[in-house]
């Protein structure tokens, strides 16, 4: 890489962590202690119990949806489904500690091309699959869910399916264009895999709502399944924009925008992003103790894979 392309993109790496920082901090100035003592202390403990189990079980879905969509390429791919939903926390776990989601996506790709003779161009093809059927599911619901903005949803989708397209065409410009050749050769794939795939994700997606739903229950906000599905559907399309550090991006800024109009102080909203966040956090570094026991606790193992 030219120097001047290091320093550009330093600069917007950045920008990008103080848009973050900028959002954190603005949080916390309008923390309320003595609220935040109320909500916690008539927080539901049943409701974050059922928010962590669905969690679970989302992420069990999306592991599934991918491992569906990978054997309809490899119909004797000899891997296990563990292994599937361990590169999804892997992911997870990288893209904490770099600022866009494209870092996770590499280390899918990567860890999956391990076991396909490193057949990485098809192994993309799989990763942008699953990653545009759980897009156009988490449309689907948003169009037919009450809408927490004012602005006209099927401009919202377009824009949003207009921006992942390009970001997922710009990272992985390099390994797109080699698959003209064959890499959407449809007879090799299985048309009962991907409809599997795709009702797998719907219900991974449907448990994520609810997940919403429960956490806002946990912490006192009064929002509708409907409502939860709406707001949660809206949060994960803004989510693609890769702006996120930490864990913290722009899904964060779209509950902290809305909740507000459905009664949400502020202590509450961070008590909901914390809580979401934590789980997530707790999921990711799970996965990469996983991968350190795996390797026999070698830290340079996940430093090998760590994506440049």
């Amino acid at each position: 890489m030219k120097p001047s392309q290091l320093m550009s993109k330093k600069v917007v790496t950045a920008l990008k962590i103080a848009s973050i920082i900028g959002i954190i901090v603005w949080i916390y100035s309008k923390f309320d202690t003595a609220k935040a003592g109320e909500t916690l202390s008539a927080a539901h403990l049943g409701w974050a119990v059922a928010a962590i189990a669905g969690f679970v079980i989302g992420n069990i879905c999306y592991a599934y949806r991918w491992a569906l969509i990978a054997r309809s390429i490899w119909p004797n791919l000899p891997l296990p489904f563990f292994n599937f939903f361990l590169y999804n926390l892997l992911a997870g776990f990288y893209g904490l500690f770099l600022p866009t989601f494209i870092s996770g996506e590499a280390v899918r790709i990567y860890k999956l091309g391990q076991h396909t003779c490193k057949d990485y161009v098809r192994v993309t093809f799989t990763a942008l699959i699953d990653r545009l059927i759980g897009f156009i599911i988490w449309a689907l619901i948003f169009m037919f869910s009450p809408s927490p903005i004012q602005i006209g949803r099927h401009f919202l989708i377009w824009i949003a399916f207009v921006v992942i397209i390009a970001v997922l065409f710009y990272f992985f410009r390099n390994k797109i264009k080699p698959a003209a050749k064959g890499l959407f050769d449809t007879y090799r794939a299985s048309p009962l895999n991907m409809l599997k795939a795709v009702a797998i994700s719907f219900v991974g997606q449907i448990t994520y709502v609810f997940v919403n739903f429960a956490v806002f229950k946990c912490f006192g906000i009064h929002i509708s399944l409907l409502n939860s599905c709406g707001l949660a559907s809206l949060a994960i399309i803004a989510g693609i924009i890769p702006i996120s550090w930490l864990g913290i991006g722009v899904r964060e800024g779209i509950y902290i925008a809305l909740l507000p109009r459905f009664g949400a102080s502020m202590a509450q909203i961070l008590f909901v992003i914390s809580f979401l966040l934590a789980v997530n956090y707790l999921l990711c570094v799970l996965g990469g103790l996983i991968e350190l026991a795996r390797t026999g606790w070698n830290i340079s193992s996940l430093k090998k894979i760590s994506p440049q």
